[in-house]
């Protein structure tokens, strides 16, 4: 007996793709902020604490999983 998709597939496929951009989310902005710095990015130069700076933008993206 053959399945078709179904409408709960598609539900299932959205979830999952909400959790791998989440994940890839979560799991790139670290080393992204750490190039910013590295690399001296433009903004981040006439910024006083660039770190300080950093560390706000990562934690703006960790307030949104709350």
């Amino acid at each position: 007996m053959k399945k078709s998709w179904q409408r709960y597939h598609t539900i299932w496929a959205f979830l999952f793709l909400g959790w791998f951009v989440s994940y890839a989310d979560r799991s790139l902005t670290g080393p992204v902020i750490t190039w910013m710095i590295t690399n001296k990015v433009a903004f981040l130069q006439s910024a006083a604490n660039p770190y300080a700076l950093c560390g706000l933008l990562g934690s703006l993206f960790f307030a949104g999983y709350c």
